[in-house]
C-alpha cells in the first residue's frame, strides 16, 4: 500500500473523529479545539451553533476524502498521486468557507 494513500486515509479518519464531539456539543470553549474566532469565543450560544455546523462539514470533508481517495486509488494509483492535493484540500477549504459564511449569519 502506498504511503501517500495511507496518510490520506488517516487524515480522513481523523477529520471524522474530530467532528463527532463538535456535532454533539461536547466541546466547551477552549484554546485548542473547535471553530475558534473572536465571535465564537465571545458567546456560548454562538460557540455551540458554529461548532455544530462546522462539525457537520468536517465530518463531510473526512468522508469525501476517504471515498475519493479509495475510488481514485483503486482506479489508478498514479492518478491518485496526481490529484491527492485536490482530494485533501478541496473539502477542507469548502468546509472552512461554509463555516465562516454560517458564522456571519449568527
Amino acid at each position: 500500500m502506498d504511503t501517500t494513500y495511507l496518510v490520506t486515509l488517516v487524515i480522513g479518519v481523523i477529520l471524522v473523529l474530530l467532528s463527532i464531539p463538535l456535532i454533539s456539543g461536547k466541546v466547551k470553549k477552549n484554546q485548542w479545539y473547535g471553530f475558534r474566532t473572536k465571535k465564537t469565543l465571545s458567546d456560548d450560544t454562538i460557540w455551540y451553533k458554529a461548532n455544530k455546523f462546522s462539525g457537520w462539514f468536517l465530518l463531510l470533508s473526512g468522508l469525501v476524502i476517504l471515498v475519493a481517495s479509495f475510488m481514485l486509488y483503486s482506479k489508478d494509483p498514479a492518478l491518485f498521486q496526481h490529484y491527492v492535493g485536490v482530494v485533501i484540500l478541496t473539502p477542507i477549504v469548502l468546509s472552512v468557507l461554509f463555516s465562516f459564511t454560517y458564522l456571519k449569519k449568527l
